[in-house]
């Protein structure tokens, strides 16, 4: 669901999904809120999301909360240079109303190969 809102880039959908609160660690120790995130998916004429794949997902539930890590891989177009960068993440979500929703992001920059 959030690896399929980011590949349409569609911060309607992303602002479902990340609580109101929600707060993330970015890779370079930015700490970022749910405007900032949706801000950097929004599209734009220069900035395309070319892929985005996660594997190695590992999810643990704990009642109404569950802690989400896996390796996540993204592939941008900015200005029609494409990039793509490795991280491993850890986010945390919490049922709320019925819905589940991301409270907390980590994300660490994997070294290139």
């Amino acid at each position: 669901m959030y690896r399929d809102a980011v590949m349409r880039q569609d911060i309607v959908a992303i602002g479902r999904i990340l609580a109101d609160d929600f707060i993330a660690t970015s890779s370079h120790g930015e700490i970022r809120d749910k405007a900032k995130e949706i801000d950097d998916i929004r599209p734009a004429p220069d900035f395309k999301v070319e892929a985005f794949n996660l594997d190695d997902i590992n999810v643990r539930l704990f009642g109404n909360s569950a802690v989400v890590t896996g390796r996540s891989t993204l592939q941008v177009a900015f200005k029609g240079q494409s990039n793509t960068s490795v991280f491993r993440y850890t986010r945390v979500y919490v049922r709320r109303n019925g819905l589940w929703q991301a409270v907390a992001q980590q994300l660490t920059r994997m070294p290139e190969r």
